[in-house]
């Protein structure tokens, strides 16, 4: 277990740049800011995250989006 979970969603997270912490958060919000792609990869809701309040993933989300932009998508939650 190299990032300490078994949970691919938290591994992907991590592998892009975002603390354990922050994964751990944007996994449990999934519905709210995750994408699962049919090749099991996920996509970050660029709009959506941008509204988080957890401060951890709001320091780090500009580093992780201007190293990996592809991470994101444009598409919002519709309610």
């Amino acid at each position: 277990m190299e990032y300490g979970t078994t949970n691919e969603i938290i591994i992907q997270l991590q592998r892009y740049g975002f603390s354990r912490e922050s994964a751990t958060y944007i996994r449990d919000h999934q519905d709210d800011y995750i994408i699962r792609q049919d090749d099991g990869t996920i996509k970050i809701r660029w709009t959506d995250i941008q509204k988080c309040t957890d401060s951890e993933v709001q320091r780090e989300l500009p580093d992780v989006h201007f190293n990996t932009p592809e991470l994101f998508i444009e598409e919002t939650v519709t309610e």
